[in-house]
């Protein structure tokens, strides 16, 4: 519902490698990117049963680097990570956004202390949810 599809339909695929998935209708106690996730999950082990290997989720509104999936997975492989996730930089062109974005930036922090959940030993965990790299294993 938030033109997400239509962004993803429109981007440049030569090699035809996108596979982008229309959503069922949200079931009772499911956020909805949380039910996209899911859905989008399912749909790529469907594609793709070999479980080796990692899986980019990112929304549709993000450009990212060419090198920058690369980076996600070294970074992972280098110090054995399941998840890599890194806050882009966000879109603040309206007033509104100007005034929002920095203080969900800040309110995230203060949830999810950098510090604390880069720790091995933390039991906290926190990912920018508009692009997290996950190994499949630790999807089961």
């Amino acid at each position: 519902t938030d033109g997400t599809g239509r962004l993803a339909r429109g981007v440049p695929d030569p090699q035809r490698r996108l596979t982008v998935v229309t959503g069922r209708t949200r079931p009772p106690g499911w956020s909805g990117k949380l039910w996209a996730v899911s859905q989008g999950v399912t749909r790529a082990r469907e594609l793709v049963p070999d479980s080796s290997g990692f899986v980019l989720l990112t929304d549709a509104d993000i450009t990212h680097d060419p090198r920058h999936v690369s980076t996600l997975v070294a970074k992972a492989q280098a110090d054995h990570l399941d998840q890599v996730s890194e806050m882009v930089e966000l879109n603040c062109a309206s007033q509104a956004e100007r005034m929002l974005v920095p203080a969900f930036v800040f309110f995230f922090t203060l949830l999810y202390p950098f510090a604390r959940v880069n720790n091995p030993r933390s039991r906290v965990a926190g990912a920018a949810g508009g692009t997290v790299l996950v190994r499949w294993s630790a999807l089961a």
